[in-house]
């Protein structure tokens, strides 16, 4: 690994630390930094059950201009089966035919991903940061730590927003591989890559020197 950052990949549930990475010189593609991840029971379960179903046509449904939702999982990913807003509604743009050529070349990508993150996971090198807005992932941040301990001991870094208890840059171990970081503050949603730097630098330092 060359850059500093290298060892670290984003399972959400946000872009915000994808363009940390990506302005920090890694670009490395990996399985979930651009995607949206509604749901993390969804999630563990897609997980648990080996991404089974992951991206097939028949359950994705436009979302965005340039994003469609996975019902199976409640994940979100970019697309360029673009959708248009009419009536308040997304509606694909393309015909099915065109869709569906387009979907086979974003199912390979996405197996080619799904392919790495397996490897990256069963190799023991790695930490995967996950955030939440909301700060409500306590539970299921815990079981995403013991799926990845079970498949190769790579460490979760959980990312809550500091409060009066728990200070910008601080971070705490909870178990083996379970840490729980703060950050003065998240992005807004609607602007994920107005985010702060000089927060997750803090933070991602801080870890180092715990773990």
């Amino acid at each position: 690994m060359n850059n500093k950052y290298d060892e670290f990949e984003s399972i959400g549930d946000n872009c915000e630390f994808a363009f940390f990475l990506r302005e920090s010189g890694c670009d490395d593609g990996s399985m979930f930094r651009w995607t949206l991840i509604k749901n993390y029971e969804s999630f563990l379960n897609l997980l648990n059950n080996d991404f089974k179903n992951i991206y097939k046509y028949e359950n994705l449904v436009p979302s965005w201009q340039d994003m469609v939702l996975d019902k199976s999982c409640n994940i979100c990913f970019h697309t360029t089966m673009y959708s248009d807003n009419i009536s308040d509604r997304w509606q694909w743009r393309f015909s099915e035919e065109k869709n569906r050529e387009i979907h086979g070349n974003e199912l390979e990508k996405i197996e080619y991903l799904i392919d790495k993150f397996k490897k990256g996971v069963s190799s023991g090198n790695k930490t995967y940061v996950l955030k939440s807005n909301s700060n409500n992932l306590d539970d299921l941040a815990l079981k995403i730590s013991k799926y990845l301990i079970s498949k190769g001991k790579c460490n979760l870094l959980y990312v809550k927003e500091a409060d009066k208890s728990n200070s910008s840059g601080s971070v705490r171990k909870i178990t083996e591989n379970f840490f729980v970081g703060f950050i003065d503050r998240f992005a807004d949603y609607s602007r994920a890559n107005e985010y702060s730097r000089q927060g997750w630098e803090l933070l991602l330092k801080s870890y180092n020197a715990l773990k």
